[in-house]
């Protein structure tokens, strides 16, 4: 009995060492949940720009033709 007595200070200082542990890695985890998220959206707001970029280098080069033409 005396070496459950013993025990108890560090399983009670274990359990909330724990308990602060999941509730950081629970605060992490949302954490980059939300950067996935907003890499994500980077993402695809580059991929519009990209997509522009493309449609004007085709307009310029339709320009080049036309004063080719003259």
């Amino acid at each position: 009995m005396i070496f459950y007595m013993e025990k108890a200070p560090y399983e009670a200082k274990a359990a909330k060492r724990k308990s602060e542990y999941e509730k950081q890695m629970a605060s992490y985890n949302k954490k980059q949940e939300s950067m996935e998220d907003d890499a994500e959206e980077e993402f695809d707001k580059k991929s519009e720009v990209h997509d522009d970029d493309e449609d004007e280098d085709k307009e310029d080069a339709e320009e080049d033709e036309d004063e080719d033409d003259d």
